[in-house]
């Protein structure tokens, strides 16, 4: 098992502000590719940080050309949980440069008893807007 602790300038999915804390990413496997600046986890992927918890089968890190993460794809039943939240998908994509996250295929978002489902759904933090 792979294990890196990492130190971001951005959060990963459902934070509401850039943060320098901690996220641990685990997994079977690790590919770094310095040209293409991505780092791509494989099997069994978990990454925490603070109370954020994914999981998924793989997890692949675009980075732009400071070495700051710009997009981050998660693909393979991809679950989260972040305090009473939690949702899932089969692929989750975050685009750091648009404060988006978009689920897709069978996903699900939950908070307390509410729940939304679609086969896409887009989420923008800044305005904290949902669109499905």
């Amino acid at each position: 098992m792979v294990r890196i602790l990492l130190l971001l300038f951005v959060s990963i999915f459902f934070s509401y502000a850039q943060t320098k804390k901690p996220v641990v990413i685990e997994a079977d496997a690790l590919r770094y590719d310095k040209k293409a600046q991505t780092a791509v986890y494989e099997g069994n992927v978990t990454v925490k940080s603070d109370d954020f918890r994914l999981f998924s089968e793989k997890l692949e890190i675009f980075l732009d050309e400071r070495g700051d993460i710009k997009k981050i794809i998660a693909v393979g039943n991809v679950r989260f949980y972040k305090g009473n939240r939690k949702g899932k998908s089969k692929r989750a994509e975050y685009y750091r440069n648009k404060n988006l996250i978009v689920l897709k295929g069978n996903a699900e978002l939950q908070q307390d008893n509410n729940i939304i489902e679609g086969m896409r759904l887009y989420i923008i933090w800044i305005q904290k807007k949902l669109r499905l």
